[in-house]
């Protein structure tokens, strides 16, 4: 298991490396608050495409296709992101993007849905090196692309060439797992979303601090440029929640014991991001980024609490009842929508910060201690 868990670490960590050259790329084409602009487009169709299919990838990691089949899946995406057009016209009208872009920002959701889905059943298969190929081309072609428009320093041929590269990962993702699209199992997409409630609070923190929830509520706050430079702290920030990414990957299906020392290494890595993180972002990004230092310092120990409660989460023999679930998330919806009302801007991302550690505090108590669903007897997998 350990060293399953290390390969899909390093492979991400060798596709991230060409990410973090994209982000570079557009980062120094761009003016900050530009960055910040198309960040907000380039979340748009990732976010969305997470809540329309939420905890759907936890389901195949664990399961594959032994209970729904993969165009049962697909379908039960699509009606997600129908469902979400309306926020999705909220989100545009919000951020002040321009609203053209909604049915593109659908379309990119539903295709990043299926996307992560093939992603997620070839991880059940264990197939990593078909993976890693996978991410590496898409991460590859994104980069050709942005080095492509470079010259053109407008975010829309940036968030263009990104398109491009999903729908061709997407048509190439479809290819692989060709041969499992057949395998029998029910073909009702509402039931998918019923059996994914298990998974619900664990794929929402990892939606949100993987595409930035908060971004929006930092522009609106503290307007473009921090929002430029809340972008690429998030880059720095997502790097390290890879590994409770992988690692999750693993122990959804072997539970892991032990956790304590594995907690300690990653959060000695996060300190020593943290101590690299201002000239690291200097060099890489070009000083005018440097202020994202601050919200990395910020954000690291708030991303190692999430990836703690995810873990706890999945190796958990405890199902919390989807109620408690449900409550939890809004919640610290609410809590985090309150962020625009907060006065000073120097607290703004400290609050959030503050909110995203409650949240993560007591999905562990409830993965520990929480109570167990009628027929779901505590100490067994369910």
């Amino acid at each position: 298991m350990g060293g399953k868990a290390a390969q899909l670490v390093a492979q991400t960590y060798a596709v991230t490396l060409l990410g973090l050259l994209v982000g570079i790329t557009s980062a120094r084409s761009l003016a900050v608050g530009e960055r910040g602009t198309l960040a907000l487009l380039l979340l748009a169709g990732q976010l969305f495409s997470r809540f329309g299919s939420l905890g759907f990838e936890q389901l195949l990691q664990r399961d594959g296709l032994t209970r729904f089949r993969l165009s049962t899946f697909y379908a039960a995406a699509g009606l997600g992101s129908l469902a979400l057009l309306p926020l999705m016209w909220a989100f545009m009208q919000l951020t002040d993007l321009p609203r053209v872009l909604v049915l593109s920002t659908l379309g990119a959701a539903f295709v990043v849905a299926v996307l992560r889905m093939n992603v997620a059943l070839l991880t059940h298969l264990e197939r990593f090196r078909e993976l890693f190929v996978l991410n590496l081309l898409q991460a590859s072609l994104q980069l050709l692309l942005f080095l492509a428009v470079f010259t053109t320093h407008r975010y829309e041929a940036f968030y263009a060439a990104w398109l491009a590269a999903v729908a061709l990962a997407g048509g190439l993702s479809l290819r692989r797992v060709q041969p499992y699209r057949r395998a029998e199992g029910s073909r009702q997409p509402l039931a998918v979303w019923k059996a994914s409630r298990r998974y619900a609070s664990v794929a929402f923190p990892e939606t949100v601090i993987a595409f930035c929830l908060e971004l929006p509520l930092v522009r609106l706050t503290l307007g473009e440029v921090s929002a430029g430079l809340y972008a690429i702290s998030n880059t720095l920030t997502n790097i390290y929640f890879q590994v409770f990414t992988a690692l999750s990957a693993i122990v959804i299906r072997q539970p892991l014991r032990g956790r304590g020392a594995i907690y300690l290494v990653v959060a000695l890595m996060g300190l020593v991001m943290a101590l690299v993180s201002a000239p690291l972002t200097a060099l890489l990004f070009g000083a005018q980024y440097a202020g994202a230092a601050a919200f990395v310092h910020w954000m690291l120990p708030t991303t190692f609490m999430l990836g703690v409660a995810r873990i706890e989460q999945v190796t958990s023999s405890r199902l919390v009842p989807f109620a408690w679930q449900g409550a939890l998330v809004a919640l610290f919806c609410v809590a985090l929508g309150l962020t625009a009302l907060l006065p000073p801007p120097s607290l703004v991302v400290p609050y959030i910060a503050g909110c995203y550690v409650t949240y993560s505090l007591i999905l562990i108590g409830l993965s520990r201690w929480g109570p167990v669903r009628p027929g779901s007897p505590s100490g067994t997998r369910t």
